[in-house]
């Protein structure tokens, strides 16, 4: 079941679930999708539709959401609870507060597909690697904690150079390029370690996933090919600034000095991005 409080458009209220399949039926902006978020809310502490958590409060109402789910796994009952509010989040397993990402993710998984899922392929490749880092968090948490370690160091080296940027417009820079470099080293040293292990690991999940993505695909395209002509083919692969570029090897990583020495040939560059 799943209880909403003051969550989108939909009225305060408790649903109950039964049988392996549920469909949901209603008219246009009755709220049937919100549903459909909200249980998705339990699995990510987040939203599939909307980056920022305050486009869920509902109009009019409390400043607080909250979402919560009992659930019956392969490990036994678990309750999920996510709060909201004042730009604050907050997340419940079995009556405990969850103080970290690892705590929670992988304890309810969810997939969801919508219409907007196509931008995974025609949108840029920051949806495909959200795509493979959802996958990820729902299976190895070791990586939700190098995904938080990650964006929190190239969070700092982005204000970093946005400093540096502002203070290069004043008639007194202030630090020579040496002092900026090093600097950047620590956060950079940290991207080299945390950015490592991430494109490896969707590396390796892409490469899994290659072969049902070609079997589903082939299917699909070559059921309806004309009689004689070539079967398609598609792969599935994950490229990266961190992998060495032979694409028929196993996903293998350049070194930490190689990816450091990256880094400091495109500050120019990333000062002017």
């Amino acid at each position: 079941s799943i209880s909403v409080r003051n969550f989108r458009n939909l009225d305060a209220q408790t649903v109950a679930f039964f049988g392996p399949a549920t469909v949901v039926i209603g008219r246009n902006g009755q709220g049937k999708t919100s549903l459909i978020e909200a249980i998705y809310l339990l699995a990510q502490a987040k939203s599939f539709r909307a980056p920022r958590l305050a486009d869920l409060i509902a109009w009019g109402g409390e400043d607080t959401v909250s979402v919560e789910g009992i659930l019956t796994t392969a490990s036994g009952e678990k309750t999920v609870r996510v709060e909201f509010g004042g730009g604050k989040r907050t997340v419940f397993l079995n009556g405990n507060l969850v103080t970290s990402a690892k705590g929670f993710y992988g304890e309810v998984i969810a997939v969801e597909f919508t219409p907007d899922d196509l931008q995974l392929v025609k949108g840029g490749p920051s949806g495909r690697r959200l795509f493979l880092d959802r996958i990820l968090s729902m299976f190895d948490r070791t990586s939700v904690e190098m995904l938080v370690h990650y964006n929190r160091a190239l969070k700092h080296r982005n204000q970093l150079l946005s400093a540096r940027r502002i203070r290069k417009r004043n008639l007194n820079p202030g630090s020579s390029e040496d002092d900026f470099s090093a600097e950047l080293d620590p956060w950079n040293q940290l991207l080299v370690r945390y950015g490592s292990t991430l494109a490896l690991r969707r590396a390796l999940l892409a490469q899994e996933l290659s072969a049902d993505f070609m079997e589903n695909y082939g299917s699909l395209a070559n059921s309806s090919a004309i009689a004689g002509a070539r079967a398609e083919e598609v792969h599935l692969q994950y490229c990266s600034d961190y992998l060495l570029e032979d694409a028929a090897a196993e996903p293998t990583l350049r070194s930490p000095e190689e990816l450091l020495a990256r880094y400091d040939s495109t500050q120019d560059r990333d000062l002017r991005l």
